[in-house]
């Protein structure tokens, strides 16, 4: 065989390994498979009975890993967790220890107890972070009771239209 043919038949090879792996990867479709009720109840017994193992709780789970087992518990099945809307006096500590603390949520999560430190960065981006700026704001549920609480001058309320109130700071 002539050194010519060999390279011929070795761009023949690779050409027909391309396509065979082209032809033979796998989809990046991934099913979800939610949680039920029984999954739920079967979780929070093995939770106590294997003592919060989660590696062990898991092996109980046919296609669940042991770090979903457990952000399942930590954010829907854990009893300590809080699930009850945000109250003014949380949102008060929030804007404090955020003042302080800056975005150490975890820090901040020590002084919440029952929320998540994903939680409670949610619910700062989401609603406390215009209002700690001093920044106008549409505000959908009662903060306004909370402008005692920025650095940032006296804020006034002024109607909007329907019923969310705009804040806004007096220059």
């Amino acid at each position: 065989m002539k050194p010519a043919d060999k390279g011929n038949k070795y761009l023949e090879v690779l050409s027909l390994i391309k396509q065979e792996s082209s032809r033979l990867k796998p989809t990046k479709r991934r099913t979800y498979n939610y949680w039920t009720l029984n999954e739920d109840e079967k979780l929070m017994r093995l939770a106590r009975e294997l003592n919060y193992d989660w590696i062990k709780v898991s092996l109980e789970f046919i296609e669940r890993t042991s770090e979903e087992v457990e952000k399942r518990w930590k954010l829907r099945v854990d009893p300590s967790t809080k699930k009850t809307p945000w109250t003014k006096e949380e949102d008060r500590k929030i804007l404090n220890l955020h003042r302080k603390l800056g975005g150490n949520w975890k820090l901040i999560a020590t002084h919440l107890t029952g929320r998540l430190p994903s939680a409670i960065k949610n619910r700062y981006y989401s609603k406390l972070q215009n209002l700690e700026q001093g920044k106008e704001c549409l505000i959908d549920d009662d903060l306004s009771t909370m402008a005692d609480v920025t650095d940032t001058g006296p804020l006034s309320i002024k109607p909007n239209f329907g019923d969310q109130l705009k804040i806004a700071s007096k220059d």
